[in-house]
């Protein structure tokens, strides 16, 4: 009987022990399961979480050409930069834009490219087909990726067919297996290529037809699985041998990545777990089987161990009825515990698919967020709206519960804090005063310690801080952004990535604000100066024509009435007048072009202001009688600065020809010297129309006057009173000018430093009277090819006595000269500058060479420049080419009787 219960519960016992068995391999295979499931779908999650990724960085490119309208290559190698490919999104090849292109843009677009330095750029493959896009933008522009530049996507079937379903559905779209273009040469690894649709800003795009047309082309980036496989957090225990399958829709699966084969040498015959994961319109298949080396971490008691152990236990207790018992319900409590280990398993399973999910729909609304944030910044009236919204974005896209907004240069304005939650005003004070302590960095990041002296905990704890300069292109910091969140949460590299991409899109959109606001800012000034040039042009021709009208008038008359004695004497009155007024009026043209070009300049010597002022008063007293108006002059002689003579004409000239214009019959002008401290000061004084008061702070600038219509009274360019400022400005001086108003007359007051010491005489010119005889009888020569002004001088001149001899070019009088001994050369020659074929410079060197090849005894033959180029550097290379004197057109004729009774032979009389 013992034998039988013995024999009984050996049975009993191994019946257990297989029961046991059986029961903890099904529970270590499902434990194994359960592992394997939950690590395959925890790596599915972090393959969607990086697609996602690479989206977010391809909308982010998108978003910069909504921004820029049309961003250049240095622009994009900035953002692809700015995205830092290798640290932040690992498996990416580059970032790059393929335009669409119609056919007849080909050849355009290859010369674009080539312009911009890439000498053998084209679109390719050519083959038989019209290609319909091109790569023209890819960084980082590696000696690999530049492979890709220029390559036709669309001559693939495979990418096209991603290529027009992004285009028609505007959503990013993956392919399906391909082999890049930068691997040509090399062995073909599996890869996908992602693309994002770039529409035209603005442009409709609510229907298929609509965003085809509105389509300019697609960001994308090219990556190989296995490159993204390889980036991925595996865990540190490899449990795991898996293979990426792209599920096409024909029902075929491509391989895209697997790990290496040996991790699947002893999975045959086993049931791979599948994750699949959409993304994209593609549909991809996870397949994970337990790895050679799974063993060691899924069956660490290995179920052999409790078979033997069974049956060790049920020889031992052959006899123990009890214990047979005991084993069952063990067993049986065993059993239990495993299903509901597997049941949690599969519920911490479902609820981290569905956080993935929620993560997955909030990465979408941040990337919306994101681009509507870049569009919207563009758009505000200034930068310090530009500035709140930016900060308030920011706020937002992180879900920080307050932003403090710092101005960047010292003065810019007080801080703004955006808050998630109403906070009392000490506490709003309290952060305010916080941020303006912490750091200024130069890139975004974490402030160390931030509460350690403020408000919150102190070092050790507290609320974390995110820093976040504001800048725009490689200008100075517009202003710092400080995000804090509340204690015990803290900033992801995901809210880092986010705020750097809202930068970026917020930095482009400013810049582009502002070059719109500058573009529309330098088109109203040039507006204003086409109206003002086209006011002064009309003004000049007015001008110009009306004394040439008057001159033409009384010609036709001469001609007509012929010598009529008092008819002609007006008329050469008029004309001379009228070609004076002309004269001045193309001086002060000239004038005002050296001021413009800065190449006024002056020369100095010591000037007599008393002497000035006579002379000008002098030469103006008729033309004061003639209007019946009263000239008063009071200039004590002796009254001494250092500056031109001439230049101080035209100051004290101007302002008296200023005054007798607005002064009526009957009124009343005085110009005065005298000496206050160390300066002279000039004054002219007049009872005359007066000066508006808006007029005052604008009377001295070009072409200002005070009635520019066409029923003006008075005529003149309006540069008179500009030229004064600028002389009186070169002497050191300044000018200024009173008015009580129109009908008040008006004051103008010229000061300049005084001259002390002795003042040594400047040497004075010989009046024609002190030489010797009426007029002197000396043969000149005249070399101009102008025939009109040469025997206009040499009239006047033979009017005067001289003997002239005229030549029309270098060459002929070169030969008279040299035909001729010197004893019958002329005493002087008057040589034009500018002339055809050879001018006056070629015409002395050859005269001086003439005299040096002849040997001739004696002073070298005089030569006279005539020119009108008479600025302060034509005076100066013309004296250094060896003429002897420059006379300045229209030729003066007391100048030139001055230069012939100078000549060398020519003595005044004792």
């Amino acid at each position: 009987m013992g034998k039988a219960i013995a024999v009984l519960a050996l049975g009993l016992g191994l019946v257990v022990t297989a029961a046991v068995w059986t029961t903890e391999t099904q529970r270590l295979a499902a434990r194994r399961d359960a592992l394997i499931l939950e690590r395959t779908g925890a790596l599915a999650a972090q393959i969607r979480q990086r697609l996602v990724a690479y989206e977010i960085a391809l909308r982010g490119g998108a978003s910069l050409f909504a921004a820029t309208d049309n961003p250049s290559r240095g622009q994009w190698r900035a953002y692809v930069s700015a995205l830092a490919l290798d640290s932040d999104y690992p498996g990416i090849q580059g970032v790059a834009f393929a335009v669409r292109l119609a056919p007849e843009q080909v050849g355009a677009l290859e010369r674009s490219v080539r312009d911009e330095g890439f000498a053998d750029f084209k679109v390719w493959p050519a083959a038989d087909r019209q290609a319909e896009s091109a790569i023209v933008y890819i960084e980082p522009l590696d000696a690999i990726n530049l492979r890709a530049l220029g390559y036709d996507m669309s001559s693939n079937a495979v990418r096209r067919e991603a290529m027009q379903a992004s285009r028609d559905s505007g959503k990013a779209v993956l392919t399906g297996p391909v082999t890049l273009v930068q691997d040509a040469g090399d062995a073909p690894r599996a890869a996908v290529l992602l693309y994002v649709p770039l529409y035209r800003h603005g442009a409709p795009i609510d229907s298929t037809q609509s965003r085809s047309r509105a389509l300019l082309g697609w960001v994308y980036a090219p990556f190989r699985p296995g490159d993204l496989m390889a980036s991925l957090d595996r865990g540190a225990e490899a449990i795991l041998a898996v293979r990426l399958l792209d599920a096409a829709p024909d029902g075929t699966d491509r391989l895209l990545f697997a790990d290496a084969s040996e991790h699947f040498a002893h999975t045959t015959g086993m049931t791979p777990v599948r994750v699949p994961i959409e993304f994209a319109g593609r549909r991809w298949q996870l397949e994970a089987f337990p790895s050679a080396g799974a063993a060691s971490v899924l069956e660490r008691r290995r179920p052999w161990e409790y078979l033997a152990g069974g049956v060790l236990i049920s020889l031992l207790l052959f006899g123990v009825v009890w214990s047979m018992a005991t084993t069952r319900d063990r067993a049986h409590a065993l059993a239990l515990s495993m299903t509901q280990a597997l049941r949690r398993a599969n519920e911490a399973l479902d609820q981290r698919v569905a956080e993935r999910t929620a993560e997955l729909v909030a990465a979408n609304e941040r990337l919306r967020a994101l681009a509507e944030a870049g569009v919207v910044i563009g758009g505000l009236p200034d930068s310090g709206a530009r500035l709140d919204h930016l900060a308030e974005q920011a706020r937002r896209l992180v879900d920080c519960d307050c932003a403090v907004l710092v101005p960047g240069a010292p003065g810019g304005g007080a801080p703004s804090l955006k808050v998630a939650r109403p906070l009392t005003q000490a506490r709003r004070a309290e952060l305010v005063a916080a941020a303006e302590k912490w750091p200024r960095p130069e890139l975004p990041g974490l402030v160390l310690l931030p509460w350690s002296d403020g408000p919150g905990p102190g070092p050790g704890g507290g609320p974390e801080v995110l820093a976040v300069p504001i800048r725009v292109a490689n200008d100075a910091p517009r202003g710092y952004l400080y995000l804090a969140h509340e204690a015990g949460r803290h900033f992801s590299p995901e809210d880092l990535a986010i705020v750097r991409q809202l930068m970026l899109l917020a930095a482009a959109a400013v810049a582009t604000a502002e070059a719109a606001e500058e573009e529309r800012r330098a088109r109203l000034e040039a507006e204003a100066a086409n109206r003002s040039k086209d006011r002064f042009l009309a003004i000049v021709s007015h001008e110009l024509r009306t004394p040439l009208h008057a001159i033409l008038g009384w010609l036709g008359v001469v001609e007509r009435r012929g010598d009529r004695g008092e008819s002609l004497q007006r008329a050469l009155a008029v004309i001379r007048r009228n070609a004076e007024s002309q004269n001045l009026l193309i001086d002060d043209l000239l004038d005002l072009a050296r001021v413009e070009q800065g190449k006024l300049q002056i020369d100095r010597e010591p000037v007599d202001l008393g002497e000035i002022v006579d002379v000008v008063c002098e030469s103006q007293r008729q033309v004061a009688r003639d209007r019946r108006v009263t000239l008063e002059a009071s200039a004590p002689r002796g009254s001494f600065v250092l500056g031109d003579s001439l230049r101080l004409q035209q100051v004290v000239g101007n302002l008296l020809g200023n005054a007798l214009k607005f002064t009526p019959a009957a009124g009343r002008i005085a110009v005065s010297l005298r000496r206050e401290g160390a300066r002279q000061v000039i004054e002219v004084t007049d009872d005359g129309q007066g000066i508006e008061p808006a007029m005052l702070g604008r009377l001295f600038e070009p072409f200002r006057q005070g009635d520019t219509t066409s029923r003006r009274r008075y005529g003149g360019l309006g540069l008179g009173l500009a030229l004064v400022r600028h002389i009186v400005e070169l002497h050191g001086g300044q000018v200024s000018a009173h008015s009580e108003g129109e009908g008040h007359g008006a004051s103008f007051t010229v000061s300049l430093p005084r001259l002390d010491g002795s003042v040594p005489r400047p040497s004075a010119v010989l009046p024609l009277a002190a030489f010797d005889g009426p007029a002197p009888e000396r043969k000149l020569m005249i070399v101009d090819d102008h025939a009109d002004a040469r025997e206009a001088v040499a009239g006047l001149l033979q009017d005067e006595g001289c003997t002239v001899i005229e030549f029309d070019s270098v060459d002929a009088a070169l030969a008279w000269l040299a035909a001729r001994p010197k004893t019958e050369w002329p005493a002087i020659v008057l040589c034009d500058i500018e002339m055809p074929g050879r001018d006056g410079y070629e015409f002395l060197d050859d005269l001086r060479a003439l005299e040096a090849q002849r040997g001739d005894a004696g002073e070298p033959l005089p030569v006279v420049a005539i020119t009108a180029h008479a600025g302060a550097a034509d005076r100066s290379r013309i004296a250094s080419r060896g003429f002897v004197d420059l006379v300045p057109k229209p030729v003066r004729l007391e100048r030139l009787l001055r230069l012939i009774g100078e000549a060398p032979g020519r003595r005044p009389a004792s």
